[in-house]
């Protein structure tokens, strides 16, 4: 079953890009599954791809308080996979790194375990949901060991 959560934009029309993303991590093999493939795997099932994962950071946000790490530079990006933290979990973080997670790690290489699901993203114009919708891939983070830096 896909969640739906909403997006608040005025206006918008999303644009994708076209082509190939390189395979960054070629070079650690089979043990990771990367972004790319989280994103065509969740997209033909339900219930997902579970495994762990191997994204660089590159840009973080935040919305209804809780905090989304992101693999593309924009979040809209279909080939994007977020990883979502909640608010307790980020308290939680902040502990364990003595830094805010959204500045941690930002532009890092991180190890992600979990369960890639594609999400159903609402518009919403001035404060109504909309018909129009997209989809993002997101792995919930279930507990502070599930995350951790890659050298």
């Amino acid at each position: 079953m896909n969640r739906i959560r909403p997006a608040y934009i005025l206006t918008g029309v999303l644009f994708f890009g076209s082509g190939c993303a390189d395979n960054k991590f070629s070079n650690y093999g089979s043990n990771y599954i990367t972004p790319e493939q989280a994103v065509m795997a969740a997209a033909r099932t339900e219930s997902g791809i579970s495994g762990k994962f191997l994204m660089t950071v590159q840009a973080t946000g935040y919305d209804k308080g809780n905090l989304y790490l992101n693999s593309e530079k924009d979040y809209r990006d279909q080939r994007n996979l977020s990883i979502e933290i909640d608010q307790e979990l980020i308290k939680t973080l902040e502990a364990r790194l003595h830094e805010n997670p959204s500045t941690y790690y930002l532009n890092k290489r991180i190890e992600i375990s979990g369960t890639a699901l594609k999400v159903r993203i609402a518009f919403v114009v001035n404060g109504e949901i909309t018909d129009k919708y997209y989809f993002q891939t997101h792995i919930d983070l279930e507990n502070a060991n599930s995350i951790r830096v890659i050298n």
